[in-house]
């Protein structure tokens, strides 16, 4: 029987804690080691970024002529197959700010310069980050003027008029809201029909990692944070799947 080669290299992934322990929890109920499936993910990544960008339509960022100006629109797709993975926090989520405001706002920084100029900002609107099961839709809190362009979406919410977006003044400007579907029961890693900010965290970085994005991690923890912060009622760090769809 042919061996696998021999591994010579390490790798050190720095983790919250939480998201470590549900991923070492998730790898034990599966039967399987922390460094096979880190590896394993490594693999999918590489080959997912050898790839052309696929098709995006059904992520196509929407915007209409509502009440109030969509800032951006993500649809809901088809689920790909939850792979664990390791998410950061790049972006530190400010006591007052919405966790899911943070993840748009890294989403938005290109350059993690924790600054949003014209050019990211249009970008972010021509390009949604894949979120699998996960919509979200993010409206500027005031109706916009009869025929904004986004150039001038752009200037209405720079605040201080200085030619970027901070994320206090996206957050002061903007709300979120977020739905998701019953294809997140894949992010579900020991099947005990609830999910926890890190196996949230994992399927959202395993849903970027597939379109092959260069940080797939980025944002992924602070979404989960939001996400499963709304719906945690207990307080049990943890929420049913059941809940997240209502």
């Amino acid at each position: 029987m042919q061996r696998e080669p021999k591994k010579t290299e390490s790798l050190e992934v720095r983790l919250p804690p939480e998201t470590k322990s549900a991923f070492m929890a998730a790898c034990r109920s599966n039967g399987t080691s922390a460094s096979r499936v880190l590896r394993g993910f490594i693999a999918q990544y590489l080959a997912a970024s050898q790839r052309a960008p696929r098709s995006r339509q059904e992520l196509a960022m929407v915007f209409t002529g509502s009440r109030r100006r969509r800032i951006a629109s993500f649809t809901l797709g088809t689920a790909a197959a939850a792979a664990a993975a390791a998410a950061t926090f790049a972006v530190p989520a400010h006591a007052n700010v919405d966790a899911r405001i943070a993840a748009v706002f890294e989403w938005m920084d290109g350059d993690r310069d924790g600054r949003v100029d014209a050019p990211e900002f249009q970008r972010s609107l021509e390009t949604a980050p894949p979120l699998g099961a996960v919509a979200l839709i993010v409206d500027s809190r005031t109706p916009p003027p009869a025929g904004e362009t986004r150039a001038a979406l752009f200037r209405r919410l720079d605040g201080n008029r200085d030619g970027a977006l901070a994320l206090d003044e996206l957050a002061a400007a903007a709300t979120v809201r977020t739905a998701v579907s019953p294809g997140a029961a894949e992010a579900d890693a020991n099947r005990d029909g609830s999910l926890t900010e890190g196996e949230l965290a994992a399927y959202l970085t395993a849903q970027r990692a597939a379109a092959g994005l260069a940080d797939p991690a980025a944002g992924a923890g602070l979404m989960a944070r939001g996400i499963v912060g709304e719906h945690d009622r207990d307080g049990d760090g943890k929420v049913a799947l059941a809940d997240l769809a209502r």
